[in-house]
């Protein structure tokens, strides 16, 4: 006789493990949130981590006519001028890069753009500092060329960069301005120095200045500064370890010809011919652009020869932008001409590049179009 066995009855919803299937979420969630965190972190070393770089690119080419006000102005411009100018950005991983694939973009090392020591503040600042002395040398030439007498008049003194392991850096910043020293007033960075040289280091000066318009003052001990290896002889002196520069304004003897520019964020020296140009046309009689488009670029009275145009940096770029916003013209420093030309046959542009070494011959070449 046979055992007889109770059947095995499966229930498949109705066995219990020891193994809840809750214990299954945690490595389910690590499946999402590694990716998440390892995307987060490849997208922030993408946009957010700096590179020792700047890249440039073409910026844009803007009518100067709006920036430039003269009490007492010329005609209407049937033409305009415009200024043109160069995006400049700091590398981050993604736009360094972009460089590789774009042939519009340029990367610089960031020791070549900035001075040695200077920080992006102070390179900013200085960037500043000269487009307003660009422009204070656009007004002048054009006041000459127009025959207008004018005086220069110092309007203060400021700090473009501060020395490093030198007093002033632990108070002052740049585009801070000097008030006085030792209750003497500052009214020049000649003034300053002078002040200065009377002092030894270890000798400790008042200083007031404005910054953001707030009156501050400081106490700063001297301490000896750097030699100047390029003055011959030079000799160790005391000061504060700063970068000094008067910010001018020119002003005409008749006030109904008062120049007065605003350029707003632009910063270089680069527009000054342009500048130059459009005060010019807004001082004399007629329309010097007899109706074209005229885009350009190139220093002016930087030299002995206050008419000189001088080269400039990004020459390439700003081709693109000109060629961008339909100029007809594009006036060219002629050490910059050769590399104008190769960007303006490279993207096949319809203006025509104007090779141009001084103020006189640009208003000859303007002289010699026909009126539109």
């Amino acid at each position: 006789m046979t055992e007889e066995k109770d059947p095995v009855i499966h229930e498949p919803y109705s066995v219990q493990s020891n193994r809840s299937p809750r214990s299954l979420e945690p490595r389910s969630t690590l499946r999402f949130v590694i990716p998440f965190i390892l995307a987060v972190l490849v997208i922030y070393g993408l946009v957010y981590v700096k590179l020792p770089y700047y890249i440039f690119s073409p910026g844009s080419a803007e009518q100067i006519r709006p920036m430039v006000q003269v009490k007492q102005g010329g005609f209407p411009e049937k033409g305009t001028f415009m200024l043109t100018t160069v995006s400049v950005r700091e590398a981050n991983v993604m736009g360094y890069l972009s460089t590789k694939f774009n042939s519009n973009e340029e990367l610089y090392n960031l020791n070549v753009i900035r001075q040695k020591g200077e920080t992006e503040g102070e390179y900013n600042e200085r960037q500043s500092y000269i487009m307003q002395s660009s422009q204070s040398s656009a007004i002048i030439v054009a006041y000459q060329k127009a025959k207008i007498p004018y005086h220069i008049q110092i309007d203060r003194v400021v700090v473009l960069q501060t020395l490093k392991d030198m007093p002033a850096i632990a108070v002052l910043t740049a585009g801070d301005v000097f008030e006085t020293v030792d209750d003497k007033k500052i009214d020049s960075a000649l003034t300053l120095q002078d002040y200065l040289k009377m002092k030894k280091a270890g000798d400790t000066v008042i200083i007031k200045f404005l910054r953001a318009n707030i009156e501050k003052e400081a106490s700063l001990t001297l301490a000896l500064l750097p030699l100047d290896t390029t003055v011959k002889d030079a000799k160790p002196r005391a000061g504060l370890g700063i970068v000094p520069a008067n910010v001018q304004s020119i002003h005409a003897d008749d006030e109904k010809k008062q120049v007065t520019v605003k350029a707003g964020e632009i910063g270089g020296p680069s527009a000054g011919l342009m500048f130059s140009l459009e005060i010019y046309n807004q001082l004399v009689d007629g329309d010097i652009t007899r109706g074209y488009r005229i885009a350009g670029t190139g220093t002016i009275g930087e030299k002995a020869n206050i008419e000189e145009v001088g080269a400039i940096g990004g020459i390439s770029h700003k081709i693109v932008a000109a060629e961008r916003e339909g100029a007809e013209y594009f006036f060219a420093p002629a050490a910059n001409m050769k590399d104008a030309q190769a960007k303006a046959d490279k993207i096949h542009a319809k203006m025509k590049i104007i090779s141009i070494a001084t103020m006189e011959q640009a208003l000859e070449f303007l002289k010699s179009l026909p009126q539109k």
